[in-house]
């Protein structure tokens, strides 16, 4: 199979889907993570003083317009089902979420 115009065995194919599925796995983390703390400022308020209102706030601060902040948001109502563990990465990212 070729993958960028390089012809990869069996064996390199493994490794570098494995390694690709570490990094989306991190990103989702990373992902959650992100949901949870807008979440966490947009529920408490947190925002109040310098900004109007919570889109305010995400604009200022982070250049997050209204439509990406009602994705993340949206996105944390739905928790991401985790697949089983099924090495030492994604163990530890669902060991981290119980």
């Amino acid at each position: 199979m070729k993958e960028g115009g390089v012809v990869l065995d069996y064996a390199a194919r493994e490794i570098t889907l494995r390694q690709c599925e570490a990094i989306i796995q991190e990103g989702l983390d990373a992902m959650y993570k992100v949901d949870r703390a807008l979440s966490i400022i947009n529920e408490m308020a947190l925002y109040t003083g310098k900004n109007e209102s919570f889109e305010a706030y995400c604009q200022a601060k982070w250049n997050i317009g209204e439509k990406h902040n009602h994705l993340f948001i949206k996105g944390l109502q739905k928790e991401p089902a985790l697949p089983q563990p099924q090495n030492n990465i994604t163990r530890r990212i669902y060991e981290s979420r119980k």
